[in-house]
């Protein structure tokens, strides 16, 4: 991907370092006055604002920030507007139809891998048909699944690959930015605090023990290393792809299956109870701490690296 430099590389790094620490200590702020708030509600909105709990809430706010906060990024790192979002090849004169025939090739793709994945550790005992209820419409279920993967897909791409790793190819070079954006990709998936932070009383106390809590307890999620390995290395084929087409067509229509396979392999199956976890095939739907996952990732890295050398 031959992007030319826009704008100062130090310039975007500067404007990422501060924009970070400021979402989070706003996003903490916000949740905690959502939390203290909600508790002064009557029960019914309550219930409705903290079902999930408080740490859910801080989630929701560090994201709600990290969308406020995206304009000021975008305007230190030289975005060129809605149209500088991915979705057209810049260099292709005559590209009609090619968007969508890469989007089914990324859903078989994303189907053959993860579902391969899953199938095998079904195969192979690591996991166990799960029961379903007797009133679940199973067919309705995968197609909601599939809705939802779409939209999770459209919208991740777009900033994730679309904007920011685009954007950051061109000041600081392809391979820097796959790694800053996909390291980035990964370490979102795991910040947030724990509950038990939330039983200081309303104050500075409370706001440094959630802010302390929200950075220092990610480390201890559990398999945390192979669980960021994995997700790294996801936000890197992701990258590739997009690196390889020029567009996010294809990184879309991967993204899609691949919450689509972990949604029904969730719903489908369990972890077998008489297994430890398996370094191998892990326990979760998603396979993250797993290194079979890590071996398929990498292999679809090279995939993907090989295919882009021979259409030079």
């Amino acid at each position: 991907m031959n992007t030319p430099r826009t704008t100062s590389g130090w310039r975007a790094a500067s404007a990422l370092a501060w924009l970070l620490p400021a979402g989070l200590v706003l996003g903490v702020l916000t949740s905690l006055l959502v939390v203290y708030l909600a508790q002064a509600l009557p029960d019914t909105w309550s219930h409705a604002l903290l079902r999930k709990g408080p740490e859910t809430v801080t989630r929701r706010c560090l994201q709600l920030w990290a969308v406020l906060l995206l304009p000021l990024l975008l305007r230190r790192t030289g975005w060129r507007g809605w149209r500088d979002s991915g979705w057209r090849d810049e260099v292709a004169t005559d590209s009609r139809g090619a968007g969508w025939r890469d989007v089914l090739q990324g859903v078989a793709l994303g189907l053959l891998t993860l579902g391969g994945l899953a199938l095998c550790t079904w195969l192979c005992g690591w996991s166990v048909s799960s029961p379903l209820a007797p009133d679940t419409a199973v067919p309705l279920t995968l197609l909601g699944y599939a809705v939802s993967g779409a939209v999770v897909a459209v919208l991740e791409e777009t900033v994730a690959r679309g904007i920011l790793f685009r954007l950051w190819a061109r000041v600081w070079g392809w391979g820097a930015a796959a790694v800053v954006s996909s390291l980035l990709f990964g370490l979102v998936h795991f910040v947030g605090p724990a509950r038990a932070a939330f039983d200081h009383p309303a104050g500075v106390a409370a706001a440094w023990s959630v802010l302390q809590s929200t950075v220092t307890q990610v480390p201890d999620v559990p398999h945390f290393g192979l669980r960021l390995l994995n997700l790294t290395l996801l936000g890197l084929v992701l990258c590739a792809m997009v690196w390889h087409t020029r567009t996010i067509w294809l990184a879309v229509g991967a993204h899609a299956a691949w919450v689509w396979c972990i949604k029904a392999n969730n719903l489908l199956t369990d972890a077998a109870p008489n297994r430890p976890w398996s370094p191998w095939w892990g326990v979760r739907g998603d396979a993250t701490d797993a290194l079979a996952c890590t071996c398929l990732l990498l292999g679809l890295l090279i995939f993907i690296a090989v295919l882009h050398r021979r259409a030079r």
